[in-house]
Order: structure tokens, then C-alpha cells, then sequence
């Protein structure tokens, strides 16, 4: 008998197409900006763009209204949602750099994490410095022994790994990253992490050339499977078609790599 395992599901977005659809940033929305001390233009779009989105992706997981779902942070800053009855849905986490906003939802996990990270324009990360400050030593030899056309791939995937492990946990950055020790780590990592030492796995996925992103979860990973949407969920069906037209220059390689993917795999399912 053949048991039906749900994947890893994480959900991409541009979000200056988000902007475009979910109109202009209300009155509370902008007091609660200011009382939280967000002053940035980006990070208050990142801020409202990505909760409407994610609002808009855990209503139609859980059949309830957007309005319905009440989100928060525990003390260490997590995310988390529940329903206005109190029941909790599924984990979730979200992240976002250079436009793109990534969002992970995780079906029977008690929490998961994801980091996307994508190059800055005119800005670049010192990879040796960051090594040798973040990494540990068998990730430093890594990452340095690597060729120099390869130095920076290998870097992210290091880091993107770590990012994604911390946010399962919920420490996050406040937890130093050299603790945690992914060097070597081909396909799926397996630590041990926290209070609960519960084991977490993580994998990275190369989305596009200099795009990188990586998931984690308690428990062993299912597939995971890579969505770009052309649509805010709360304002109507979230198609996966024409992808170049939902997104801005710098989300482009990633939106058509994913809708190349999500082909491939629709075309593999029905095959088989």
C-alpha cells in the first residue's frame, strides 16, 4: 500500500508584483510600522506584502477567511498563526531578500525554516571574512579551499543551510552560526539542535545562477516542492503560468528557473 507523503511546499513571490496588487498600505498598517521603529521603504513593503501574502497562502490551507487568521511571534521573535478559535495551523516560515519573498509551509511538523538569499546589487558579501568570523573550522577550509570561480556557491550554500536550521529552531540569528555545523553537507543535513536536542534535516536548493535558498524541519524532510506565484492568494487564484509577467528584473532568473522546474515535475507526474 503506497502512503501519500505531503511535500514541503514553498510558495515564491515578487514583491513588487505583490505591491501592485494589494494597493496602497492602510493607515494602521503604516501607525503599526511607525510604533514598531520600521523606517526603511523596503522593509515596510517586505513587512506588508509578505504578511497579505501569507495570510493569503495559510486561508487556503486552512479553508478559514484571511481575516479569520491571528499572527504572531513567541519571545524570540517566531512567527507562528492560529485561528480565531485559538486552533493552530500548520508551521510556516518566511523569508526574503532582493525583491523575492519565500514562504515555507510545512505539513506535520511541529516547526520548519527557510532562508532565499539573492545578490544585492553593487554589493558584495566578504566571504572570507564572514567565514572566518560565522563559520566553523572544517566550514572555513571548505569554503576557502574552494576554487575562486566556486568560493562564493559554496559560501551560500553553507550559509542559507544555517539560516534555515536556526529559524526552525527559533534562535535564529542569536544563536551563533558556528555552532551549528553543516560542512560536507550534500543533498540532506541531519543535526541535533536546541533544548529538546530534537533532530532537524535541511536541505539547500541552488534556484537560480547566485540565487540559493534552503529549508529545514523537525523530522525527516519530505520532498519539497518550489512554487512561483503569479498572484496574491487572498485576491484570487494564485496561477503558476507566464511567471515573467509577475515579476521584476532582479526576481526574473528565479521566477523562470521555478516555472522550469514546476514544469519538469508536472511533466514527470504525468509520465509516471
Amino acid at each position: 500500500m503506497n502512503t501519500r507523503v505531503d511535500p514541503l511546499q514553498v510558495h515564491l513571490f515578487c514583491l513588487d508584483a505583490l505591491r501592485a496588487q494589494a494597493g496602497a498600505v492602510s493607515s494602521a498598517e503604516e501607525e503599526l510600522l511607525d510604533v514598531a521603529g520600521v523606517r526603511s521603504p523596503g522593509r515596510r513593503a517586505e513587512i506588508v506584502y509578505g504578511r497579505a501574502a501569507l495570510r493569503g497562502l495559510l486561508a487556503k490551507v486552512t479553508g478559514a477567511r484571511p481575516d479569520e487568521l491571528r499572527l504572531r511571534r513567541d519571545d524570540r521573535g517566531k512567527p507562528s498563526a492560529v485561528l480565531a478559535s485559538g486552533q493552530p495551523v500548520q508551521a510556516f516560515n518566511v523569508s526574503h531578500s532582493n525583491g523575492v519573498l519565500a514562504i515555507a509551509i510545512g505539513p506535520d511538523a511541529p516547526a520548519v525554516g527557510v532562508d532565499v538569499e539573492g545578490p544585492a546589487p553593487g554589493l558584495a558579501p566578504d566571504v572570507e571574512a564572514l567565514a572566518r568570523s560565522h563559520f566553523s573550522p572544517a566550514e572555513r577550509a571548505e569554503v576557502l579551499g574552494a576554487a575562486a570561480n566556486e568560493r562564493m556557491r559554496v559560501f551560500m550554500r553553507v550559509w542559507t543551510l544555517k539560516e534555515a536550521v536556526l529559524k526552525t529552531t527559533g534562535d535564529g540569528l542569536a544563536h551563533p552560526l558556528r555552532t551549528v555545523e553543516v560542512s560536507g553537507a550534500r543533498g540532506t543535513l541531519h543535526c541535533q539542535l536546541g533544548a529538546q536536542r530534537l533532530p532537524i534535516y535541511a536541505r539547500h536548493l541552488r534556484l537560480a545562477p547566485a540565487w540559493h535558498l534552503a529549508v529545514a524541519r523537525y523530522g525527516e524532510l519530505p520532498p519539497v516542492t518550489l512554487h512561483w506565484m503569479t498572484a496574491l492568494p487572498a485576491l484570487g487564484p494564485s496561477s503558476h503560468a507566464h511567471a515573467d509577467d509577475h515579476a521584476c528584473p532582479s526576481c526574473r532568473p528565479v521566477a523562470t528557473a521555478v516555472a522550469a522546474r514546476e514544469a519538469g515535475a508536472a511533466m514527470e507526474a504525468a509520465c509516471a
